[in-house]
């Protein structure tokens, strides 16, 4: 579904049906500001970073050999790790855990054994 021209409220459309409170100006001005940000995010303005606790890497991992990545967020642990590229091959497996130094080992395994540069979100709580 492909969301339509995002339009205001405006208090003189409101008016014609009945007189209006003071309070209703600073309403719309905030009904308004949701309404333009929902969506520009609904028409692609949202990106992990900007939008979730997290950090984004680009690294080249190997297949079936685990890769020690400093998440650099020492007062934060890692709640979760997702592969989101792997330049075009398929991920048979792939995982992840806190290693004791605080880093993270990052393992994944590719259909053809090789290796690729990935793009990997590093979920921060």
């Amino acid at each position: 579904m492909k969301l339509g021209i995002i339009k205001t409220i405006v208090r003189e459309e409101l008016s014609k049906y009945e007189k209006l409170p003071l309070w209703m100006d600073s309403f719309l001005q905030t009904l308004n500001q949701f309404i333009q940000s929902s969506g520009t995010a609904l028409n692609g303005g949202l990106d992990f970073e900007n939008n979730f606790r997290c950090k984004k890497k680009t690294i080249s991992l190997t297949s079936g050999v685990e890769q020690e990545i400093n998440p650099q967020s020492p007062k934060l642990k890692v709640t979760g790790v997702l592969c989101m590229n792997a330049n075009g091959l398929i991920i048979d497996k792939f995982g992840w855990r806190v290693l004791s130094s605080g880093n993270i080992g990052v393992t994944i395994y590719f259909a053809s054994g090789t290796t690729s540069a990935c793009d990997l979100i590093i979920f921060l709580g």
